[in-house]
């Protein structure tokens, strides 16, 4: 919150700052009349603020550069700059050209080491240009040098006593201008009341238009634009937008080969342009018109940061709009870019600057319109890459060039007509062809395992035991059930051989009829527990290997997987798991040449130095899920088993397998196509 709170004091001081140069430098204006009583109040006030040492006022238009006027606040001699008179006249002429104040550190060590003389003397310069009808330039000596932070403030300041210099220039030549008209016959009333529109000269026009058709490229265009657009409307800054990914970005602003998109100045701008461009119309400032709230938001903004007193922003059409509001195309004409144009030195009204402004929109419109037109053609960037590189183009090169252009030409046909064998890649597992899992039949608890992973089994030779103390409880019961029973009849019998006449006779067959039932019932569940002893079905070896610790003490319930045997000494066979997204090259391979051409080669996982081949026996009629939840057709190839060097059961194998002969690229590039097909194409589409 500190931080802030000082952010906050230090942007009001220098606001408050910025309006008393303002008002201090427009009591100047007001009272001087010439240059000589204009410059040594504009140079002293700088001084006086900056705290310089010397203070010089140059005229530019000719060579050697005249002084206007010096202004030394020390009488104690002149300044001494580390430099001589030609490099002072080099530097003059390099910062009369730029469009703001140049701050220049000066050591002796580089000026004056020529001559053999380095005292370690080094000062600071502030070169502020001035651009009117006339070229001047101020200059302030620092012998002191001045503090890193406090160069961004000076350099603001010197800014606003530029601008001011600059109108007080326009403002003598407009008198001038007058004084000329009242001495040839016109009088001052008259020459009030003419039209206060900027002149457009024929030469400015013809230099526009030629600058801004130079180039079709949207980057150089734009330059063009900004840059002569500020010598036709004789302006402080001339910037272009281009609509871009949605968006209206700055993309050239005139004098500056790049747009500092961290700029503060810049983010407000293009903010403000932003929310203009957006509603399709013309915006002056200052107007007599409401500006809507969401720009007047942003112009707020701007003017704080800015010493902007007048803008115009025009939108850019993609078509050029016609006069007609009833034409169709009306209505679909969008906007793709703009013109900005600020006044720093004065406001403009529109009828100053609206013929002008009207020339640099008709002719900068058409440029950029045709620029971005030329922008959307097909591989743009790489038919202007090629166009532009003179390597390629230069007669030297050209065999190098031919060379290149054969060999990828070469490359292609290699890639369209040479055949190469069609693989597709799996992988798999080795495994007996003769494997039998043991499920359980019956519920219960496992009571005993007699055999041991690797053992080698017979048929019925009993594996594992289970227990089901409720069946034993069962058949107990019928065992005692069945044996009252039978006394029950033995007694009937008896009482029927010493009485034939007695009733017992006729309840012997009911106890009969009981009795079988008991032992139909007993022995359903004697069968049950035979069931409880799971036995071997072949011979083979024990191939489970970690069996015994998941069935100690387990519950086993009915259809549970206990072990696996399998006859490792016959014949063996390779499991493969083809993806789903494989199978249709597979499955054409299969109609066009047959089952049996289908050869497939691989490799053991612990001997990959080793090759073998097999040919597919079968292909599963459907898809099942792996454990990595992906989908897979389960494949099963013969082989000569004998010719294996089998270290264990299911060894992981690399398999691929032959689907015929299709040209190099396709083998090689197929992949990249069916993945555009599916996750691209079929997703656009």
């Amino acid at each position: 919150m500190g931080h802030r709170r000082r952010d906050r004091e230090r942007k009001l001081l220098l606001i408050d700052i910025s309006m008393s140069v303002r008002e201090e430098l427009s009591q100047i204006l007001q009272t001087a009349n010439t240059q000589d009583a204009f410059y040594p109040a504009l140079l002293g006030s700088f001084i006086k603020r900056s705290g310089a040492s010397a203070a010089i006022a140059w005229n530019c238009d000719r060579e050697p550069f005249g002084s206007i006027c010096r202004v030394m606040p020390q009488e104690n001699g002149a300044i001494q700059i580390p430099m001589n008179e030609t490099q002072h006249s080099e530097v003059l002429a390099k910062t009369v050209r730029s469009e703001s104040p140049v701050f220049l550190h000066v050591n002796h060590e580089s000026a004056a080491d020529a001559e053999g003389k380095n005292d370690g003397q080094s000062l600071d310069i502030l070169f502020g240009p001035i651009h009117g009808e006339q070229r001047h330039l101020i200059e302030f000596v620092f012998p002191t040098g001045v503090l890193p932070e406090q160069r961004p403030k000076l350099l603001k300041e010197l800014g606003e006593y530029c601008a001011t210099a600059t109108a007080f220039l326009e403002n003598e030549s407009k008198s001038e201008l007058v004084e000329q008209k009242v001495h040839s016959g016109f009088s001052a009333d008259l020459a009030d009341a003419m039209p206060k529109q900027q002149p457009v000269s024929m030469d400015a026009v013809q230099q526009y238009v030629h600058a801004v058709h130079q180039s079709i490229d949207y980057k150089e265009t734009a330059a063009n634009i900004a840059n002569e657009g500020r010598n036709l409307l004789d302006c402080d800054r001339v910037s272009i937008a281009i609509y871009e990914r949605g968006k209206f970005n700055l993309r050239a602003i005139n004098g500056q080969p790049s747009v500092n998109r961290r700029s503060n100045t810049v983010k407000g701008l293009q903010k403000i342009a932003r929310q203009v461009l957006k509603t399709g119309q013309t915006f002056w400032y200052p107007s007599d018109e409401a500006i809507p709230p969401q720009i007047e938001q942003a112009l707020a903004s701007y003017l704080s940061i800015s010493a902007t007193r007048s803008l115009v922003i025009e939108p850019v059409f993609e078509k050029i709009p016609s006069d007609d509001p009833l034409e169709s195309n009306q209505k679909t004409n969008r906007v793709v870019g703009g013109i900005i144009a600020e006044s720093c030195s004065e406001q403009w009204e529109q009828d100053h600057i609206s013929k002008p402004m009207n020339v640099l929109l008709l002719h900068g419109g058409d440029a950029l319109r045709n620029s971005l037109k030329h922008r959307r053609l097909f591989l743009y960037p790489v038919w202007n890459f090629l166009g532009k590189s003179r390597v390629i183009a230069a007669s030297r090169n050209l065999p190098k060039t031919l060379l290149a252009l054969g060999t990828a030409l070469a490359i292609v046909a290699v890639l369209c007509f040479v055949p190469a064998p069609m693989n597709v890649v799996c992988d798999g597992e080795v495994v007996p062809k003769l494997r039998d899992k043991l499920y359980a039949e019956a519920k219960g608890t496992v009571k005993s395992i007699s055999v041991n992973p690797g053992d080698t089994v017979r048929p019925k030779q009993p594996l594992i035991s289970l227990e089901d103390t409720k069946l034993a409880a069962k058949i107990e019961e019928l065992n005692g059930a069945i044996d009252h029973n039978l006394e029950l009849l033995r007694n009937a019998q008896l009482e029927g051989i010493n009485n034939p006449d007695s009733e017992k006779l006729d309840s012997t067959e009911a106890l009969q009829a009981k009795i079988e039932s008991l032992r139909k019932e007993r022995k359903k569940h004697l069968a049950i527990e035979q069931q409880l002893v799971v036995k071997s079905r072949i011979n083979g070896q024990v191939i489970s290997w970690d069996f015994k610790e998941k069935l100690r003490d387990r519950p086993i319930e009915y259809g549970d997987m206990l072990l696996e045997i399998a006859e490792v000494n016959g014949q063996w066979e390779l499991v493969l798991q083809l993806p789903d997204k494989k199978i249709a090259h597979i499955m054409r391979a299969k109609e066009k040449y047959g089952i049996d051409s289908l050869v497939v080669k691989f490799v053991i996982a612990s001997e990959p130095n080793v090759t073998y081949e097999g040919k597919v026996r079968t292909i599963a009629g459907a898809t099942q899920l792996q454990p990595d939840q992906k989908q897979s057709i389960r494949v099963v190839v013969d082989f000569e088993s004998a010719d294996l060097n089998l270290k264990h059961v299911r060894a992981k194998v690399n398999a691929k397998i032959y689907c015929g002969h299709r040209s190099l690229g396709y083998v090689w590039l197929h992949p990249v196509g069916e993945f555009i097909q599916s996750q691209v194409l079929f997703r656009i589409w």
